[in-house]
């Protein structure tokens, strides 16, 4: 019903991203715009608009956890072949997972299994229409892959129009300013951010990814018209492949062949219709994305940062700013006292999971270390059972966001910072199993939002989580040797380093100019707040509007109990329950 609705909104009522590019357009012609498309997808969507569906399940059907889950009854009713389709087309969407990857594997290996009857779940009519092309393709028969590649471009846009249709339709919870142009504004960007994304999800699937997929095609119809004696639809296909992919050697090579063959001729050489409406939008949509950033991050005068009203900060001072620390980082302390860092670390040791947020794996960074953590949101739930001090939640969510007013204050943010993931985490190593000085790290060198490559570049792209900006750790304690939060390309090329103190706080923006890692913890345990924020409220953190809402109906001074947490051990119980054995993957699923 979405898709048909928007596609129904008639063009002249969507041009407020295109006025929002032009000088004479007037506040109250976007203003009517909106109310006029409003009113047009309302009438339409009238019937649906009484289901109510929460963002959280939308966004688990858009990574695909109903596979997962549905992998896992299959698995129960012993259907390993349906469990097996299940398992891959989870990981068609998910390629870095490494407990399903385990899985599928399994299945494989089940006798009487048959590989070849392993198939996506999800498959879209240009995959399916693409596969056959190549099949064609391989047989020789050009006419007819000709047609089928045809009908693939025209399937994918269509694709890529549903996909970005889907980007606007979210709703954030939590609106942090009553102003509309900051609100539209940031709903905007969150949109365009979404919509950037739609060609690289669309180029992933039959368990890989297609680099460059929609120009691909235009490289296919080249081909299969040349090879059809179709000279000018040949040349059209590489002139369009050439618009979109410019730096091709081989396609201008291709294009210099077809050049000097008899009677071609130069009016040939010019792109499809699609190709340059689809460069012009796409243009329109990153230029757009492009003036709003950098309108949102623009950084006040020193008199607006003087005036900005915050809360207290009680005692944090900076103790190294950008330029001692050769980048834009600061490091700041003050945010805890000892006895509030004391009774943290003793929070951690009594609740923190094993392996949490890392499918249950004890030592996902380092064989010499353990890892645990909690998210605030398995804290909430061990609040309200009076299993978790009321007063030591509450300080772990005043600290969460004291820290992240701080970064978003001296950031000198112009639009709101939401948290992304906040994690409570200690590092331990191990007494046993390595001698003498180690040559590995507790936390390899990484960036937050994109994937470090083996030559230096950082694609930002999934599996990272591209949604963060900026990044924080809050130290607790410093009664350990080691584990040293370093800046810099690797253990080798150190740009700055921070020794861990109770109180003291990291910051930095979250993508490849901060590249970061931790030195060996080499005895003791290390303990910290993590916290990843985003600007974009889509992705804001659950865990946290969850917490906030269940301390809010906690009665203060609440007594400890003395039950055990129900998804430590034993049954895994529901919702975040479930998360505290199965960690923070797993609770999406437990919600399904």
């Amino acid at each position: 019903a979405t898709y048909r609705c928007h596609r129904q909104v008639p063009k002249t009522l969507r041009y407020r991203e295109q006025c929002l590019l032009v000088a004479d357009c007037t506040k109250f012609e976007v203003y009517e715009a909106l109310a006029d498309e409003a009113a047009c997808l309302q009438n339409c969507l009238r019937e649906w608009q009484l289901v109510s569906v929460s963002e959280g399940t939308r966004r688990a059907f858009g990574e695909r956890i109903p596979f997962q889950y549905l992998q896992k009854c299959y698995s129960k009713l012993g259907d390993a072949k349906k469990a097996a389709s299940c398992a891959y087309t989870f990981l068609e969407y998910n390629p870095d997972h490494v407990l399903m990857t385990s899985y599928l594997e399994r299945y494989v290996a089940t006798p009487g299994n048959d590989p070849k009857d392993i198939v996506s779940l999800d498959q879209k009519k240009y995959q399916e229409l693409y596969i056959r092309a190549i099949g064609l393709h391989q047989r020789s028969e050009y006419a007819e892959e000709c047609r089928v590649v045809e009908e693939v471009i025209e399937s994918y846009l269509q694709a890529e129009e549903d996909c970005k249709i889907l980007c606007e339709d979210f709703s954030p919870q939590r609106i942090w300013t009553r102003d509309f142009p900051a609100v539209a504004r940031d709903h905007l960007v969150s949109a365009l951010k979404c919509k950037s994304q739609c060609a690289s999800q669309l180029s992933y699937f039959n368990g890989r990814r297609y680099q460059n997929f929609f120009a691909s095609l235009y490289q296919h119809l080249q081909f299969c018209y040349y090879h059809s004696q179709n000279l000018p639809k040949a040349c059209e296909a590489n002139q369009s492949f050439l618009l979109l992919v410019p730096d091709d050697a081989d396609m201008w090579h291709n294009q210099a062949f077809y050049a000097q063959l008899p009677n071609v001729e130069e009016a040939w050489f010019k792109a499809r219709k699609e190709v340059v409406e689809y460069l012009e939008r796409q243009q329109k949509e990153q230029d757009l994305l492009r003036r709003l950033e950098l309108r949102i991050n623009e950084k006040p005068t020193p008199r607006e940062v003087l005036t900005t009203e915050s809360p207290p900060r009680r005692n944090v001072t900076v103790v190294e700013d950008e330029r001692s620390l050769n980048g834009s980082r600061f490091v700041a302390e003050g945010f805890l006292t000892e006895d509030q860092c004391n009774s943290l670390v003793e929070l951690a040791a009594e609740v923190a999971v094993a392996g949490d947020g890392y499918d249950g794996k004890q030592s996902p960074h380092s064989r010499f270390e353990t890892f645990n953590g909690i998210t605030l949101g398995s804290i909430a739930v061990l609040t309200r059972k009076g299993v978790v001090d009321d007063g030591l939640a509450r300080l772990l969510l005043d600290t969460s966001e004291q820290a992240r007013n701080y970064v978003e204050t001296y950031f000198a943010l112009r639009s709101r910072l939401h948290f992304s993931y906040t994690h409570l985490v200690c590092r331990t190593a191990m007494t046993v199993g390595k001698e003498g000085p180690r040559d590995d790290m507790s936390h390899a060198v990484h960036a937050d939002n994109c994937l470090l490559q083996p030559n230096g570049d950082c694609i930002k792209q999934r599996p990272a989580p591209i949604w963060r900006d900026y990044s924080a750790v809050l130290y607790l304690n410093n009664d350990f040797k080691g584990g040293d939060f370093v800046f810099g390309r690797s253990q080798d090329a150190i740009e700055a380093r921070v020794s861990p103190k109770c109180g003291r706080m990291v910051a930095f923006s979250a993508g490849p100019e901060n590249l970061h890692g931790v030195l060996p913890v080499e005895r003791g345990r290390r303990c910290a707040l993590a916290l990843w924020f985003t600007l974009d409220p889509k992705y804001r953190e659950r865990d946290m509007e969850f917490a906030s809402h269940v301390l809010r109906k906690v009665a203060p001074q609440q007594r400890r109990s003395t039950a055990p947490p129900e998804g430590a051990r034993g049954d895994p119980g529901t919702s975040y329950e479930s998360a505290l054995k199965h960690g923070a993957r797993a609770r999406l699923s437990d919600e399904l």
